[in-house]
């Protein structure tokens, strides 16, 4: 039995090493995947105006606003990112791809943005993603996204 075990978590863990779809959290989580300890990942994604002002209904075409999420280190330390936000339209076409690197300091909070001006009314998705660094793509968590309605 235990001979079997050991070798359906030595095949699991190859799986895992050698998938590229999958994600590593930097979160300490219990066996029902509830949070217990610190975690490095981006939360609250939101739109702002140019002033810091919560957007909460619909954006004007040709109105510049910032997409923003929380971001908080809550290692004992220190974690290079890369925050990139993809902008999609209805039709899952990328019309926005921005980002920013940096490194965030042992319990740094972090709230960075990136702008986008909608050139056409309709329903966009923003999806936020908290890489490792731009050259190593590994996600610190998986995406987070949030919907833009543009008149």
């Amino acid at each position: 039995m235990k001979t079997y075990l050991i070798l359906i978590i030595l095949l699991i863990i190859a799986l895992i090493v050698e998938n590229p779809l999958y994600v590593q959290a930097r979160c300490i989580v219990d066996k029902y995947g509830h949070v217990l300890g610190p975690c490095s990942a981006p939360t609250n994604p939101r739109i702002m105006d140019s002033f810091g002002n919560a957007i909460t209904g619909t954006v004007k075409s040709g109105q510049q606003i910032q997409i923003t999420a929380d971001l908080t280190n809550g290692q004992d330390r220190d974690q290079s990112f890369a925050y990139l936000v993809q902008i999609q339209d209805a039709n899952g076409v990328t019309v926005s791809l921005s980002w920013i690197t940096g490194m965030l300091t042992a319990g740094q909070s972090l709230n960075p943005a990136q702008s986008w001006i909608p050139a056409a009314s309709g329903t966009y998705t923003a999806q936020v993603f908290f890489w490792q660094s731009l050259n190593n793509p590994n996600p610190i968590q998986p995406p987070i996204s949030i919907l833009i309605s543009v008149m």
